[in-house]
């Protein structure tokens, strides 16, 4: 071959190695979001991280083990950003979710700083979507992925602003825009999505009356008729505890579906509950009462109480019995009893030795000590009823 010939065949290949090189730089700055969010971040870093398709704020310090005094954060991963899939729409794993066309799709879940993950949140997580539509979740917990609806909440005007709650943001009212963006409260772990206002969802019914839907009407708190062992399980996703007896009453906390609480009174249709040192009030229409309670109408309801405290030294023995947790955050308590000290909390899928049963208790030896755990969130195995 001349030396000319090989020259230029030298000079051809590096104009191809430039072009090929211009390319990558080109398709990596187009995708530059992609790559960077196909990582967890933590989700106070959500504004920067997608260019401000997403707002997120009190992932910090939000998750908590007060078994072992340990704290963590609320972590996100995107899955879709703009209607750009960034990893795989696998991943939502619901196809009635997929067929409403994604917009936006994050995925949070608590962390500890050693890495071990955590579902509840100690207070939502305010998640907010740039663009009109339907915040939907699915529950991290929730093995039978069903998609539901999160109800709107209000969102300040600058992603640097103090995020507030809104009076006016009751239970009805989803979809709502605010500067451009959809928000709401995420309870725990789960997979948060944008999608264009659509129709109701499979759990709501044709007519779209999920629990979360129905109004109720306010009560007078100086009418409230005292109660002294009724528990409340809740039967609804994001039940809020607000300060008052009233839907437009401020927001206090926020529930999952399955938490039992002790009612405190009863004012109309609504339980007063003593959280965390101060008073309350969810909606007697999405709680099941348990215990001595009364209804709305006064009368009494819940005297089969799966829930009751047990007699631990009625305690049966039992040799052959493993139990299998069927709720993630149940906890192990120190008495056979609601109102006992909790020892450990564990995950949903977590099998144990039972060595005893009293009343609707189990015992359990845990790290060469006993713990109780109620049997409604047990699965049996063996020889565990006397």
């Amino acid at each position: 071959m001349p030396p000319s010939a090989h020259w230029e065949d030298v000079l051809m290949r590096q104009r191809w190695l430039f072009v090929l090189a211009l390319c990558a730089l080109t398709f990596a700055g187009a995708t530059g979001v992609m790559a960077q969010n196909t990582t967890q971040f933590i989700c106070e870093e959500a504004a920067n991280v997608t260019q401000n398709a997403l707002i997120i704020t009190g992932s910090i310090n939000n998750i908590f083990d007060e078994t072992r005094n340990l704290t963590g954060n609320v972590y996100c991963r995107m899955i879709v950003q703009d209607r750009n899939v960034i990893t795989s729409l696998a991943e939502i794993g619901n196809q009635e979710a997929i067929e409403r066309d994604v917009i936006h799709a994050v995925d949070l879940v608590g962390m500890f700083p050693e890495g071990e993950t955590w579902r509840q949140f100690r207070t939502p997580v305010r998640v907010c979507l740039r663009g009109e539509g339907d915040v939907l979740f699915l529950g991290a917990d929730d093995l039978s992925r069903t998609l539901t609806r999160l109800t709107a909440v209000s969102q300040p005007s600058s992603p640097n602003a103090e995020a507030t709650e809104s009076p006016e943001a009751t239970a009805t009212s989803v979809g709502t825009v605010i500067d451009g963006y959809s928000c709401a409260d995420v309870p725990r772990a789960g997979i948060v999505m944008l999608t264009p206002p659509g129709g109701p969802l499979p759990s709501e019914g044709a007519a779209g009356a999920s629990l979360a839907n129905i109004t109720v009407p306010p009560a007078d708190p100086a009418t409230v008729v005292e109660l002294s062992n009724c528990q409340v399980v809740t039967k609804v996703n994001g039940l809020y505890l607000r300060r008052e007896p009233s839907q437009t009453a401020r927001i206090r906390w926020q529930f999952e579906d399955g938490q039992i609480l002790t009612a405190t009174g009863i004012a109309g249709n609504w339980y007063r509950i003593d959280f965390r040192g101060s008073p309350g009030w969810i909606s007697a229409l999405h709680v099941t009462p348990m215990g001595d309670c009364l209804a709305t109408d006064g009368s009494p309801v819940g005297q089969d109480d799966p829930f009751a405290p047990a007699d631990p030294a009625a305690v049966i023995e039992l040799t052959n019995c493993e139990v299998i947790t069927t709720f993630n955050g149940l906890h192990l308590r120190r008495e056979p009893s609601l109102l006992a000290r909790i020892r450990w909390t564990f995950e949903d899928g977590q099998r144990l030795r039972a060595t005893g049963v009293a009343g609707n208790w189990y015992r359990i030896d845990f790290r060469g000590s006993p713990g109780w755990i109620n049997a409604e969130y047990l699965e049996l195995s063996g020889d565990c009823r006397p």
